[in-house]
């Protein structure tokens, strides 16, 4: 979607098209920034040096964002005030020209000297660049990768020499330049890619609040509720990024009063499946399992079958019941 904004006219913005979220813009913003609609995402100019000329590109998805921005000299406020808003860990990573990020010295950190790095919060952001800015935005739901942490988590001793910030920025060039896909796996495994690179931003630049007690119950089913979509979820994943056991993981759903790990993920990748079939109905089968998260068509069907007592096309095909 190419969207041209100019000072008679407003972003139309589109209905997501995939249940993912999955969205690929290309933004141009011309003239008064008044008329640009920027404040339905919580964004404010308040400086500029008329005229305003903005190009961006943009991939959205389920709690990601990544964007490469070329524009002339702005100062914006990132005012966070959506809940969602405040969750987001943000990376900035210049190309070229220079970009000040003010925020409380608690909230971001410069690393390298080059790249911005903006945690959760309610304080608001002011981005400004006195010239010529290109440069990569990249943010995402702290809770994708701390599920019952994301408040605790504080900028960490590695400003220098970090290889991973090296490789992240043409991965994440990579990803905004893609033409649109289409096929629902690839989707997934795009996503996939967007969370593993999150995670090990945070394993590469922050530390993790290891001495706040953990409620190991609370963020598995938080992980299974975020990433049961994910098909590389498994009990064994989910065991591996909490630096425990599978043992461990099912002793502590069964200590909760919880069905087996593998059964919650089992459990929420069946709603979701019912859902999609009820109101996707433009979906294949195929594109539900896969959207669903399951392995298979044959196990999304078993998987129906045992705790609906229906199968997808009965699902499909049965009259939605009006609350």
């Amino acid at each position: 979607m190419t969207v041209n904004v100019n000072s008679s006219r407003r972003d139309a913005r589109q209905d997501v098209e995939h249940p993912s979220g999955y969205k690929r813009s290309v933004l141009r913003f011309r003239g008064s920034p008044q008329t640009w609609g920027l404040e339905s995402i919580g964004v404010e100019i308040v400086r500029y040096s008329a005229p305003l000329i903005s190009d961006v590109q943009l991939l959205t998805m389920e709690n990601y964002f990544a964007a490469e921005v070329t524009t002339t000299a702005f100062a914006a406020s990132w005012t966070r005030a959506r809940a969602s808003a405040r969750r987001r860990v943000l990376m900035i990573f210049p190309r070229s020209g220079v970009l000040n990020v003010e925020s409380g010295p608690s909230n971001t950190l410069k690393i390298q000297d080059r790249v911005w790095l903006v945690l959760p919060g309610s304080t608001p952001v002011l981005m400004s660049s006195d010239n010529h800015f290109e440069g990569i935005f990249f943010a995402f739901d702290a809770r994708e990768v701390l599920p019952s942490l994301a408040a605790s988590i504080r900028p960490g001793k590695r400003e220098l020499g970090s290889p991973i910030l090296d490789m992240m920025r043409p991965m994440l060039e990579s990803f905004v330049r893609y033409p649109r896909v289409d096929d629902v796996l690839t989707i997934h495994n795009m996503r996939s890619l967007l969370r593993s690179m999150a995670r090990s931003l945070v394993l590469e630049l922050l530390e993790t609040g290891n001495h706040v007690s953990r409620d190991l119950a609370g963020e598995i089913r938080a992980i299974v509720r975020l990433r049961h979509q994910d098909p590389a979820l498994t009990p064994h994943s989910i065991a591996l990024g909490l630096s425990i056991s599978r043992r461990t993981a099912d002793r502590v759903m069964s200590d909760s009063g919880d069905v087996s790990l593998a059964q919650l993920i089992r459990s929420e990748r069946a709603h979701t499946a019912k859902t999609l079939l009820q109101t996707q109905r433009q979906l294949s089968i195929e594109e539900v399992w896969v959207t669903s998260g399951f392995p298979s068509k044959e196990t999304m069907r078993r998987a129906l079958r045992d705790i609906f007592n229906r199968s997808p096309r009965e699902i499909r095909t049965a009259p939605r019941v009006k609350r």
